[in-house]
């Protein structure tokens, strides 16, 4: 039996619905792995999914994506997506992107603003669906051409294509203690990695050469630099009181706005409309600020993937940051500990990756809806 090593670092996001599993002897002979796990979609998930996006219809954006972000809490974590893909790249049908049981980072956070970004959800069930893979599809690639080849794989392509539909801004980049992580991303020699990879597991001899001859275009290819500003995890816990204030209330964050005793001085007046903003009620019941929330990205710096995936990194991980009672909390697909999606406070989660060696800090992206919409 061969052996596998296995990247086990908590990475799920550096690449989406990509999973490392590397083999540190040569393949012999396979049977292709014929399985389709990438339609994962129970009839009482699509149900009772499909009823909330109906009584969501008239909620802001904000409060779709904590009500879908909430919808999905406990559900597993998945290891398999980028193989799933894999195999889904031979039909290519849209219906089968959708999962509803299982999540790694990147796929819930598509999953669930997928769903938001669905203004006028169908009455009729089966049109709604049909609605969510196309929502999910323009999100997931930058153009009609859906296949594993042209999936935006990385954050950095993620956050360019989907600004057509999204506004996302990096508030924490004018910060005067923001630094800069940067990579050199191949693209080219990530996929040729995970697709070598997967041929090894699943293609028979007899059939290799002709599969990995349909990703032939992956050699052109061109590298590119991705910068993104964050902070460390630290300078956060350092200043959670002040930023947290600030995000409450959707203060621009910068050097010269940023002050500790900025909210010392509130008038009656002011107090009052941010109490009336963070009361807001949405059909759920629930109660938050309907326009704080953000997209948490987090940074990493580690130089084992370029010898495991040819390609450098520079983001490991996304979720959902929102606030409640006033404190930041987290949700997010974690690999680790529970392994499903999970909710923790922001404070908490820094706490216990500030000590590390690899996971560098993280930054946050205003969400705000484009007038645009994916399914009017």
């Amino acid at each position: 039996m061969r052996k596998k090593l296995v990247l086990t670092l908590s990475i799920c996001s550096i690449i989406s619905f990509n999973s490392y599993a590397f083999n540190e002897s040569p393949t012999t002979d396979k049977v292709q792995n014929t399985s389709t796990q990438t339609n994962k979609i129970s009839p009482i998930n699509m149900q009772n999914l499909h009823k909330l996006a109906i009584s969501l219809k008239d909620e802001s954006f904000p409060n779709k994506i904590l009500a879908y972000s909430d919808y999905f809490i406990g559900k597993p974590y998945d290891t398999e997506i980028g193989t799933n893909l894999i195999i889904w790249d031979k039909n290519r049908d849209k219906n089968e992107l959708i999962n509803l049981e299982t999540f790694d980072c990147f796929s819930y956070i598509e999953m669930v603003i997928a769903l938001a970004e669905i203004k006028e959800p169908n009455a009729d069930s089966v049109k709604f669906k049909e609605q969510l893979a196309e929502a999910l599809a323009k999100i997931m690639f930058p153009s009609d051409d859906i296949s594993y080849v042209n999936r935006n794989h990385f954050m950095d392509e993620w956050l360019k294509n989907n600004s057509k539909y999204l506004t996302m801004e990096n508030v924490f980049a004018n910060l005067p203690y923001a630094k800069v992580k940067t990579a050199m991303i191949n693209k080219a020699g990530l996929l040729e990695t995970q697709i070598n990879n997967y041929i090894k597991d699943n293609v028979s001899k007899d059939e290799c050469f002709s599969f990995g001859e349909k990703y032939h275009q992956i050699k052109s290819i061109k590298p590119f630099k991705s910068d993104i500003s964050y902070i460390s995890f630290t300078d956060f816990l350092d200043h959670e009181q002040e930023l947290t204030k600030q995000l409450v209330n959707k203060t621009q964050l910068n050097s010269e706005s940023f002050r500790q005793d900025e909210f010392k001085d509130e008038t009656a007046e002011r107090i009052k409309i941010r109490e009336q903003r963070r009361m807001s009620k949405n059909s759920l019941g629930s109660s938050f600020l309907n326009d704080a929330v953000y997209l948490m990205v987090m940074t990493m710096d580690n130089s084992k993937l370029l010898e495991l995936t040819k390609s450098e990194h520079n983001i490991a991980h996304v979720g959902f940051v929102f606030t409640k009672n006033d404190k930041l909390y987290f949700r997010h697909a974690t690999p680790v500990g529970p392994k499903k999606i999970v909710e923790v406070s922001l404070e908490e989660y820094a706490t216990g990756k500030k000590e590390s060696k690899i996971f560098t800090g993280f930054t946050l992206f205003s969400l705000e809806q484009k007038n645009n919409p994916l399914n009017k």
